[in-house]
């Protein structure tokens, strides 16, 4: 699976990797990543990952073990790295796209050719086969992944509005002060005052 998007937003990420998921048709039991920002925040005394709040959640609903390369294990790192250098060198390399359409439509071809066409070396077949086999253990996907919403915290300013990535949404006057829950789907936001929705 490739994308190629204009940031690197955690929301970007998590759309993604939801992209990802719906493509395979379902969810394997373990996301390994790299030590991203919009992953993990650090390590504890332990030595253990401190999950961004957004994807622990994002992983709880889906269903999936996070999972990531320890620091000092280089092999695991250069794994994750060779897949962008495998797209770069056999993709990328040399070529020109004239807009972003061109692109996607050369990724598409690209990764048909690499995906259900080439022989893998490692294991000498095709990646779909492989794959195919792998799917027999994913878990469904939830019945939210095509239309999730990132939660977030907003709080309610002296003009009843809340802000939301460089935009305001008005909400119930009595709200002044109350910190609400944002559910930030694709084409719409949801807010919340605990369990009860004030806002579309």
């Amino acid at each position: 699976f490739v994308q190629f998007t204009r940031d690197m937003r955690e929301e970007t990420l998590l759309r993604s990797l939801i992209a990802c998921l719906v493509l395979l048709g379902g969810v394997p039991w373990a996301v390994t990543s790299d030590n991203m920002k919009t992953i993990t925040l650090g390590r504890d005394a332990q030595n253990q990952p401190i999950w961004h709040p957004t994807f622990q959640k994002f992983a709880a609903e889906f269903g999936f073990h996070p999972s990531l390369c320890s620091p000092g294990a280089g092999n695991q790192k250069g794994s994750v790295e060779n897949l962008v250098k495998f797209v770069k060198g056999n993709f990328l390399l040399g070529r020109r796209f004239h807009d972003d359409l061109e692109l996607a439509q050369a990724t598409t071809q690209w990764l048909h050719r690499v995906n259900c066409v080439r022989m893998n070396q490692a294991p000498a077949q095709i990646p779909s086969a492989l794959l195919a086999d792998e799917q027999r253990h994913f878990t469904p996907l939830p019945a939210a992944a095509h239309d999730y919403g990132f939660f977030d915290s907003v709080l309610v300013n002296r003009e009843s509005l809340v802000h939301i990535a460089a935009n305001r949404y008005s909400v119930p006057a009595h709200l002044v002060g109350h910190t609400l829950t944002a559910r930030i789907h694709l084409e719409r936001i949801e807010l919340f005052d605990g369990l009860d929705r004030v806002a579309t």
